[in-house]
């Protein structure tokens, strides 16, 4: 959401199945998340990724690239996720 948490949605419910708070504040990052193999990678307004299991919404932990937003990450298989950010940062996160 616009103010800091992920959702995990179940189409014939009325209420979340979970739900998370990634940070504090307002993050309008408009990059979309990526799911996984089990994992949900969530790039933000800030410059980091956060990473959290799609069953139930455990934190696996984050990285930082930059204090920049971040562009539509990449995971590639067997070898980690792909991002960048707007000020021109590139990394590849290995698993």
């Amino acid at each position: 959401s616009q103010f800091g948490k992920l959702y995990a949605l179940d189409v014939d419910a009325t209420t979340p199945k979970w739900w998370v708070e990634i940070y504090k504040g307002t993050d309008t990052c408009r990059s979309p998340l990526v799911c996984c193999d089990g994992v949900i990678y969530v790039p933000s307004y800030n410059g980091g990724v956060y990473m959290f299991d799609e069953k139930d919404g455990t934190a696996l932990g984050n990285h930082v690239l930059s204090s920049s937003p971040l562009n539509p990450v990449s995971v590639i298989p067997g070898a980690g996720l792909l991002c960048s950010s707007m000020d021109g940062y590139l990394a590849l996160f290995k698993f």
